[in-house]
């Protein structure tokens, strides 16, 4: 496989990454539910505020899922359609990065917070 379909693959799953993380986050605000993405079924039994724990984490689920899917359409029209500056590509790579370690921050400091026993 060349670097021109590894990326294109990169890039679709990335898509994929954020369209799950968008619709987990509108299941979990509409049903109540916590996602398997956040805690596992044990976790989820002694969790006793799920309905704080899903509003903590709804918006960063929802900004994720928008940057993975615009990051990986960027991508794919990078590599398909129009080349970029590559300062434009760094910046674009450096907002996933920073979304992605922001994410997991508030994640792990929600999950500390509503789920700590």
């Amino acid at each position: 496989m060349d670097n021109f379909n590894t990326t294109l693959l990169v890039a679709a799953v990335v898509i994929v990454l954020g369209i799950c993380c968008l619709i987990s986050a509108i299941r979990m605000k509409k049903t109540g539910k916590i996602s398997s993405l956040i805690a596992t079924e044990e976790e989820l039994k002694k969790c006793k505020r799920k309905n704080d724990l899903i509003d903590e984490l709804y918006m960063p689920f929802c900004g994720m899922g928008l940057i993975c899917i615009f990051f990986g359409m960027f991508s794919i029209v990078d590599q398909c359609i129009l080349e970029f500056p590559v300062v434009f590509k760094l910046f674009t790579t450096l907002i996933f990065i920073c979304s992605c370690a922001t994410m997991v921050s508030r994640q792990r400091k929600a999950r500390e917070k509503y789920l700590k026993f």
